[in-house]
């Protein structure tokens, strides 16, 4: 990490660089597609998804850390899914 990184607090105590950030989507929209809810279940059995919150989450941020070192084979690229109760349009303005 560098010391002029920015950082975006996405709930519970938990910071994420912004640059690593891929994308913020509110859960309640992006889970009436059935693309959004096939790779989230994905996601979930295959271990990526943290969640923040023990409440229904309102948002989930795709974020792929530094390209995501040390992931190989079909694990590169994939990134993590981060279940937040803050609403997108919160994280939006931080």
């Amino acid at each position: 990490m560098d010391y002029r990184d920015v950082y975006l607090h996405i709930g519970n105590r938990q910071l994420l660089i912004k640059k690593d950030v891929i994308g913020v989507f509110d859960c309640d929209l992006a889970t009436v597609a059935s693309d959004s809810r096939s790779y989230l279940s994905q996601m979930q059995h295959d271990g990526f998804v943290i969640s923040l919150t023990d409440e229904l989450p309102r948002s989930f941020l795709l974020v792929c850390k530094q390209a995501c070192p040390g992931r190989r084979g079909a694990e590169a690229g994939k990134g993590s899914v981060y279940l937040s109760q803050i609403s997108p349009q919160a994280l939006a303005k931080r």
